[in-house]
């Protein structure tokens, strides 16, 4: 088979097994391999490119870009200290009602230590949809999530501007249910008709990368209360993490709540002592020559802190020294203002 052949067979597998599930997904690079006289090929495609793949499908979040994360306060100390969030790999979800809902009805062909790989492939952080007004809502997930309204309540934006052009990013709401998981599955059965039909002339080689990515937006219906939206990040999980060719992140290796490796890397939020450090390189070193310009154009997402809410529980001779503290770090730490408040909760204890 030879690269025409190869492209064609490409395009016929984005026909008739990806675009019912992707409408809009774009045909990437590709690299191919197999004997010289064409036969034994195999193809690896990037399944996981450009976010606007996944524009005008189940997969593509298109509510508002404002959402909370219920966290701790060692955790929000953590997150001003560094001016960045922490995007685990998937198999930090220890919780098999998380993660194998989806995903075990599309994996029975494969063995466990590829599972784990592909995990280590695709980094998750999880928000709430945000709504400052449903009080009852509101208290479910601080119940469930803020430590019982202990904990802190994180409001980020995201900027809309630059989303189609993301790399290797996802952000969708957690789908919910089985009626949301038929289409998922009649993905997997499309690609296995469509492999078994040309198994004798080609092998595609990691439609499993995109098939996890897309399991790990499911989730059983007893979670629907949630409103959960995840950002996902793929990448290969070695000792960097590639986003755009001018930087990368360090990814660092630590051990899930069972004690299996996992890995994690910091994403730096989109802060004003994160322009100013930028800036202060350009200054200082040739080697990072445009080095602001280049970050405000980025392909990955740009997230900032727009509020931190304070949780209802937290002891009223308390909540003077947590404010003053958080104040102090957003302004020393993240470089700005940023709006504290105690939850409105507060009121009903």
């Amino acid at each position: 088979m030879n690269q025409d052949e190869t492209s064609k067979f490409i395009d016929l597998y984005f026909d008739e097994v990806l675009r019912p599930i992707l409408p809009n997904v774009k045909k990437g690079g590709h690299s191919s391999w197999g004997n010289a006289d064409g036969s034994n090929q195999s193809v690896q495609m990037d399944l996981l490119g450009l976010a606007e793949t996944y524009n005008q499908s189940i997969y593509c979040y298109s509510g508002p870009l404002t959402f909370i994360h219920y966290t701790s306060i060692d955790s929000i100390i953590n997150i001003l200290n560094t001016g960045s969030i922490r995007l685990y790999d998937l198999n930090n979800m220890t919780d098999p009602n998380e993660m194998n809902y989806a995903f075990n009805h599309i994996a029975e062909e494969i063995n466990h230590d590829k599972v784990k790989n592909l995990k280590s492939q695709i980094f998750s952080f999880s928000f709430c949809k945000y709504n400052a007004t449903d009080l009852l809502d509101d208290f479910e997930m601080w119940r469930l999530y803020g430590l019982d309204g202990n904990g802190i309540g994180l409001v980020f934006s995201i900027d809309q501007n630059n989303r189609d052009t993301w790399h290797h990013c996802i952000l969708s709401e957690i789908l919910y249910g089985e009626n949301k998981k038929k289409s998922l599955l009649e993905f997997r059965e499309r690609d296995k008709a469509f492999k078994e039909k040309y198994k004798n002339d080609i092998t595609l080689e990691n439609t499993h990368e995109l098939a996890l990515a897309m399991a790990s937006l499911h989730k059983d219906d007893i979670f629907i209360n949630e409103k959960e939206v995840r950002l996902l990040w793929t990448t290969k999980a070695n000792n960097k993490i590639w986003h755009d060719h001018d930087t990368d992140y360090d990814i660092y290796e630590t051990l899930n709540k069972d004690g299996d490796k996992t890995h994690y890397f910091n994403l730096k939020l989109y802060s004003p002592n994160l322009f100013q450090e930028l800036r202060k390189k350009e200054a200082e070193s040739s080697e990072y020559p445009q080095a602001f310009a280049k970050f405000t154009k980025l392909h990955r997402p740009k997230i900032q802190i727009d509020k931190i809410i304070l949780g209802y529980r937290i002891k009223n001779e308390n909540l003077f020294k947590v404010s003053e503290l958080l104040k102090a770090l957003a302004i020393k730490r993240y470089g700005a203002f940023i709006p504290i408040e105690s939850s409105s909760l507060i009121k009903k204890f």
